[in-house]
């Protein structure tokens, strides 16, 4: 079960290849109170014998004991073991400084969402971050017992709950490294304050974060963005590549991904699969009910009207959305939202997809219905794989029961 340490690395990253999972999934992203190691790998082998899974990513948080009893259970169920590292955000093991934070176009760092440590991002631009990042990865996988590397939060910060302050990065790490590629990032600052400070330009911003090319300069910005997390995803697959693990990655689904400055198909070449958060009814960053009633609420406060937000958000992603803004901030969207995202990633370069699939109940975030919970699992029938999302540990078994139904049986309950 041993692996390579990746103390070296390649000139070059070569081609994606390898392990591809049918069903992964992700476990203790925290430690859970009050349950040790029996706990928690009997937990895996129950899970397991609901829904057969074929890869386990787990947590950066888990102690060196856990860590070695869920390795030996994963062993012991025949399961590759991946661990889940997050990159560009803070919490856990990751303790950056705070200068490193991404700064908004108000000129301050952009706060994470709910001013929680793991959902604060921080500058791919800064070389400082780089090199503790490529260590992080590394050390992580010095215990020997891992298979692959799951990389998580490979990101800017969206911006969307507020557009006019948080949209991101405007450090001097970034400004330098754009004047380096011709681009006079300070300048692209004030002219999107100038946007934000007439009424209507929402419009303008609003397309070009969903993808839609319409104004070169915000395009010229865009690209960087994509540009400089694939630098960074880069720098970190070298030596993953060059030690044999194989390497997933956690993006934001197509509609969404320009946003953040992901370029599915760039990062595509950099790995063996990528999940996506295909999360139609999640209220909370990377769920697309989150992302897009934001994005309507902006559009709104900023002098379109209800009929106008939801045009513009249908011709702009080619998604069915809801008929009232109410709905959309109410419930989200519907089942066919993943299908269509899906669809738009059945292109050759982007490698393999697998589908994010939230199973679990969090009250206010996501409501664990199972009809509507089976209209996503079928709706994903065309990607690669699925992920159960997010912790296997707080996942019913009705619903992994729901899973394995319909997605290995292909029946309709």
């Amino acid at each position: 079960m041993k692996s390579a340490d990746p103390s070296k690395s390649s000139s070059t990253v070569p081609e994606p290849r390898g392990h591809v999972p049918r069903i992964a999934v992700q476990y203790l992203e925290y430690p859970p109170v009050g349950a040790g190691p029996l706990e928690v790998r009997a937990r895996l082998r129950d899970a397991h014998a609901h829904l057969p899974f074929d890869t386990l990513i787990l947590g950066w948080n888990a102690t060196p004991r856990l860590e070695e009893d869920v390795a030996e259970e994963a062993v012991h169920l025949g399961v590759a073991l991946y661990r889940w590292q997050p990159l560009l955000s803070g919490g856990g093991d990751l303790k950056p400084s705070q200068e490193w934070r991404s700064i908004g176009l108000d000129g301050r760092p952009v706060p994470g969402y709910n001013d929680l440590e793991e959902f604060t991002f921080y500058c791919p631009n800064n070389p400082e971050l780089l090199d503790l990042l490529e260590e992080r990865v590394r050390s992580g996988l010095k215990c020997g017992y891992y298979q692959g590397v799951f990389l998580d939060r490979i990101r800017f910060p969206s911006g969307t709950d507020d557009p006019g302050k948080h949209l991101a990065c405007f450090c001097r790490r970034c400004i330098r490294s754009a004047g380096d590629q011709g681009l006079d990032l300070d300048a692209l600052r004030r002219y999107l304050l100038f946007l934000h400070s007439r009424q209507r330009s929402a419009e303008t911003i609003v397309r070009s974060l969903l993808g839609e090319a319409i104004d070169i300069q915000l395009e010229s910005w865009l690209d960087f963005r994509c540009e400089s997390i694939g630098r960074c995803i880069a720098r970190m697959a070298e030596p993953l590549r060059a030690h044999g693990y194989g390497i997933g990655l956690d993006c934001f689904a197509p509609s969404l991904a320009r946003l953040v400055g992901q370029d599915l198909a760039d990062l595509g070449k950099l790995t063996d699969w990528t999940k996506l958060m295909t999360y139609p009814r999640v209220f909370a960053p990377a769920g697309m009910a989150y992302e897009f009633r934001n994005l309507a609420h902006y559009l709104f406060q900023n002098g379109l009207n209800e009929d106008e937000v939801l045009t513009l958000l249908r011709n702009a992603t080619q998604l069915s959305f809801p008929t009232d803004l109410r709905t959309l901030a109410d419930l989200g969207m519907g089942p066919d939202t993943l299908a269509k995202e899906i669809e738009k990633c059945s292109r050759p370069e982007l490698g393999p997809i697998l589908a994010g699939l939230p199973l679990v109940d969090v009250p206010g975030i996501h409501a664990a219905d199972g009809s509507l919970i089976q209209g996503e699992i079928e709706a994903a029938r065309h990607a690669a794989g699925i992920v159960p999302s997010w912790d296997i540990w707080s996942t019913g078994n009705e619903a992994l029961d729901l899973v394995r139904t319909l997605w290995y049986e292909g029946k309709t309950i």
